[in-house]
């Protein structure tokens, strides 16, 4: 429901369904403000699929913590398939990628609650489950809480 009926009000974007190239799942457009999903990304989004959920997130968290400034930059530039960022010289606390996915994993799956859960003998597959996302995404947030 965020995705779909607050994301214009709360931030001003809009959200798209395209076809996209092969591995590309979703990009954000910071200059026109629009998040473009591929059609499978959105089906899997209705569908609670825990990677098509996560996907979501990170472009969120793009919108959230980077619009403002990214497209800025002068280690950026925009193209009508998204935007091509310089990656290579920044450190990985740097890259907006890496930032965008530390977003998604913290969103999706709050610190408290899952430390409450691993404290309790919970594994990555019951922390997927009770969050709504895949196995990879929890095991990339356990692995960042220890």
């Amino acid at each position: 429901n965020l995705f779909e009926f607050e994301l214009k009000l709360l931030y001003g974007y809009n959200y798209q369904i395209k076809a996209m190239p092969s591995g590309i799942e979703a990009m954000t457009l910071c200059k026109s403000k629009t998040i473009i999903l591929s059609s499978e990304t959105y089906e899997g989004l209705h569908d609670g699929d825990g990677r098509a959920r996560f996907t979501v997130a990170h472009e969120l968290g793009h919108v959230i913590v980077h619009a403002p400034y990214l497209c800025q930059s002068t280690s950026c530039k925009q193209y009508s398939t998204g935007v091509r960022l310089n990656r290579s010289s920044l450190a990985p606390y740097e890259d907006p990628e890496v930032q965008a996915n530390v977003f998604a994993a913290r969103f999706l799956m709050p610190t408290n609650q899952v430390k409450i859960m691993l404290k309790a003998g919970a594994n990555e597959y019951e922390i997927a489950a009770t969050f709504g996302v895949s196995v990879e995404a929890a095991r990339y947030r356990i692995q960042k809480l220890k």
